[in-house]
């Protein structure tokens, strides 16, 4: 069975669980971004940045817990500057 994910500007599929589990953690991380306080647009640029030139659909699980290891740093940095006010 095929993972779906909408993630940036396309759908990405995989049929590997593990990589479709990182695939959907990306996307988690993505909103939970946006629920920080940032713009969606801002979320989505956060992936882009973590990307370089690749495209998501393309990265191995190592490349992946990079870009979900990157998310998770902006997501204390926003928490971090939430609790100085």
């Amino acid at each position: 069975m095929s993972f779906y994910l909408k993630a940036l500007r396309g759908v990405f599929v995989s049929d590997n669980s593990n990589h479709g589990t990182r695939l959907q953690q990306v996307e988690t991380l993505r909103q939970k971004l946006v629920n920080e306080g940032y713009q969606p647009s801002e979320a989505e640029h956060f992936i882009k940045v973590a990307l370089g030139s690749r495209k998501i659909e393309r990265l191995d699980n190592r490349e992946l817990d990079t870009v979900i290891e990157y998310l998770e740093k902006q997501i204390e940095i926003a928490q971090k500057c939430k609790n100085l006010f």
